[in-house]
């Protein structure tokens, strides 16, 4: 890190930060060589012992290819986006938590609004005696309980549920994921769409546009339990998983993906490359006031 900074010490100089070189013209070639050493050495530092994280599957080979580093890597945090309330879409979600604790640690789901179902989540093969609930009162004790379970060692992945995300808590709680190691995944509403990310990942869940008649509303977790009067959701469903952005650019490839609740199984229909929905979506949602 020490050589990144005396690169770039030297790049501020020779471009006109040292008042000796102010009037010397710098050769073309000569800032371009400065330039990619830097890049070089940011990318060393970036890779050294010590930093690097493993890479987790999400439970689909097919969204892992469209994946930069084929998957989740730990350390991170990923923002589900999910379109619809009512589509019972956490499935991919704790299947991807269900990857990232199968070498061991704990899941910890911050559950505000106390609509985690456990049952579900064991059909998706986590293990309940690895499994911590936290149920948070108010949004700074949310907060707090997600940014020490992402700090902890023992925790290999943390599902949370926030209403509001500014740039500040974001950046807490990336610094929080990349202390401890753990990946944290953020469920969202479609509102978040209008808000910036700051996310490794943003993922939008939708119900895939074929066939069918359409799905009941507000099913909660796993299709089952909670308060109020939700309908179960169809034991086999199709969603389909963008991934809208990656750390420095809008992505916008998809999968298609068939949920079975009954049989605790994800398989992936298709996998297109067409970014019409993914970036549609999210380009209307931030253009709106």
């Amino acid at each position: 890190m020490c050589n990144v900074l005396l690169y770039m010490c030297t790049f501020v100089y020779l471009l006109g930060g040292g008042r000796r070189q102010s009037r010397l013209a710098m050769d073309e070639k000569v800032r371009c060589a400065i330039l990619c050493k830097l890049r070089e050495e940011i990318g060393r530092a970036a890779r050294a012992p010590g930093i690097e994280r493993p890479v987790f599957s999400s439970g689909l080979p097919a969204l892992d290819a469209l994946l930069p580093e084929g998957g989740f890597r730990a350390g991170t945090l990923v923002e589900w986006v999910i379109e619809d309330e009512g589509l019972g879409a956490e499935a991919p979600v704790l299947s991807a938590a269900q990857q990232a604790a199968i070498g061991g640690g704990l899941i910890v789901a911050v559950d505000r609004r106390r609509q985690f179902y456990p049952p579900a989540a064991v059909r998706w093969g986590i293990d309940p005696r690895r499994l911590i609930i936290v149920s948070p009162e108010t949004w700074a004790d949310e907060l707090w309980a997600l940014d020490q379970s992402l700090r902890s060692s023992a925790v290999r992945a943390v599902l949370a549920w926030p209403d509001r995300l500014d740039g500040r808590t974001y950046r807490r709680l990336q610094l929080a994921a990349e202390q401890g190691g753990a990946l944290g995944l953020l469920i969202r509403e479609a509102g978040a769409l209008r808000q910036a990310c700051w996310a490794e990942v943003r993922l939008l869940i939708a119900a895939a546009e074929a066939g069918g008649g359409g799905l009941p509303g507000r099913g909660a977790v796993g299709g089952a339990g909670g308060q109020g009067d939700r309908l179960p959701l169809p034991p086999a469903r199709r969603l389909r998983v963008a991934v809208l952005r990656t750390r420095h650019r809008l992505y916008g490839r998809q999968v298609e993906i068939e949920v079975d609740d009954e049989a605790g199984s994800l398989r992936v229909v298709s996998a297109m490359g067409d970014p019409t929905m993914a970036i549609g979506r999210e380009s209307a949602r931030q253009s709106r006031p």
